[in-house]
């Protein structure tokens, strides 16, 4: 009877140990993703601008972070050359920019080198097509450029990897050659003037009593 209980706890931690290594083991789980303070909390400060642009225009909360996604972010001189062109655009427009730097598939470092070709982005146009999209090329020196056929940008560093996400630091802006129509925000007027169209001929009819 000792030997078999010798046994059984010779066999419960040896299943112990390989549970709590493999634990140990296994990556941090994404579902803590928080975007804005992964890139405020980055040394180099590079990607200040970035963090606030990505929250205050909602694209953090737009992030399933169970779900692959490969995010190209513009450093602090990126956005500082394009300041005044990018403040100047209604903020549907920068929403839509800020898309256009981010692909629905996971690349972690070493797959990203191999993941030459135009890989589409989440950014959409006003119909729901997918029609701007990202060409991933590797330079002769090894460098990973991003273009759009309009502007190139390098990736300077990894920002984060954990599947199912990855950030990489790029040293320019990717503006897309032709920006989408905004949602019509004439709809509302549109709406009131159809509200008040019966009004108008009440208004009219009213005056034309007060002329006989």
């Amino acid at each position: 009877m000792s030997i078999i209980k010798i046994i059984f706890i010779i066999s419960l931690s040896l299943s112990f140990s390989l549970s709590s290594s493999s634990s140990s083991s296994s990556p941090p789980s994404s579902s803590n993703f928080n975007l804005t303070q992964i890139l405020t909390n980055d040394p180099s400060h590079s990607f200040d601008i970035a963090s606030s642009e990505f929250h205050s225009h909602q694209i953090d909360t737009e992030i399933n972070p169970n779900s692959p996604v490969t995010i190209f972010v513009p450093d602090n001189k990126s956005f500082l050359y394009f300041s005044s062109a990018y403040h100047a655009l209604p903020s549907d427009n920068i929403h839509f920019i800020l898309k256009c730097h981010i692909i629905d598939i996971y690349f972690s470092p070493s797959r990203l080198l191999l993941a030459a070709k135009s890989h589409s982005t989440v950014a959409r146009d006003v119909s729901g097509n997918t029609m701007f999209s990202l060409n991933l090329t590797v330079s002769a020196n090894g460098s990973v450029l991003v273009s759009n056929n309009f502007y190139q940008a390098m990736v300077t560093r990894t920002l984060y990897d954990n599947y199912p996400i990855a950030l990489y630091g790029v040293d320019n802006m990717l503006f897309p050659r032709y920006l989408p129509d905004p949602p019509i925000a004439a709809d509302h007027s549109a709406a009131a003037a159809v509200c008040c169209f019966p009004f108008f001929f009440f208004y009219l009819f009213i005056s034309f009593l007060l002329c006989i």
